[in-house]
């Protein structure tokens, strides 16, 4: 069998929080790549490049993986420099288990995404696995992510998207957890939260348009679709989207 290369990918702004995960992740077999945003410092990482602008997560990401990302990898999982791997599954086991469900590797598999709260319902894509296909042919071909969303949701559209179209595996017994400590990136970015919300609310009412991945003929499952709609309602309930509209 093919032994597979698994990288954990983020961009950073705290060369601080990398020392710490970094070792985690290689710890468990995975490869690591950074994309730093501030002075360039030398992060524990198999590949770290600089960019002197944050873009904001899913462009960030999308070059990450079509730019830099060596074309060795398998698996990829979409990270932040404080984020903590599961400790009960080396990558590879994952890897096994991931190409098993996604012969081609197109497919993302979305493990439990702890931040504190006991949440098993998820409806968002928070640090996925995304297959080789996923990659490359995502959105038509066009990127992993949507890049039209500044910062957030991003990762909810991700979900309904490839849960739509059968590619979609939820694993809550593979969990991700934050540390505490913040980054600039939280605070640099909020303003954008109101457009990108309006952005979603367009999306999920015009089913995702432009979201399958090339060479699918088939189409977006239409009860899945009216499932993204009731968690964009509840999600419109949640802070700080919640506390926005009542100013």
């Amino acid at each position: 069998m093919k032994s597979r290369e698994v990288w954990m990918v983020c961009h950073s702004q705290n060369e601080a929080n990398t020392s710490k995960t970094l070792p985690l992740w290689r710890n468990q077999g995975y490869k690591t790549l950074v994309l730093q945003h501030t002075t360039p410092g030398n992060p524990e990482a198999d590949h770290a490049v600089w960019c002197d602008q944050n873009l904001g997560s899913p462009a960030s990401f999308n070059y990450i993986l079509d730019r830099v990302l060596p074309a060795s990898a398998d698996l990829v999982v979409l990270g932040s420099d404080c984020l903590v791997p599961d400790q009960s599954f080396l990558a590879s086991e994952i890897a096994d288990q991931f190409f098993e469900r996604f012969p081609d590797g197109l497919g993302i598999l979305q493990p439990l995404h702890a931040t504190g709260e006991e949440n098993e319902n998820v409806t968002s894509c928070a640090s996925p696995f995304l297959g080789r296909g996923w990659i490359e042919r995502a959105y038509g071909g066009y990127g992993a992510l949507h890049t039209r969303y500044a910062q957030y949701f991003a990762g909810f559209e991700l979900y309904w998207v490839a849960k739509s179209l059968g590619l979609l595996l939820e694993r809550i017994d593979i969990r991700h957890a934050e540390h505490s400590e913040t980054t600039p990136e939280e605070d640099t970015f909020t303003r954008y939260l109101e457009s990108d919300f309006a952005l979603l609310q367009q999306r999920v009412r015009m089913g995702f348009p432009g979201s399958i991945p090339s060479g699918i003929l088939g189409t977006m499952n239409s009860e899945v679709l009216t499932e993204a709609q009731a968690a964009l309602d509840a999600l419109m309930n949640t802070e700080p989207l919640a506390s926005r509209r009542a100013a």
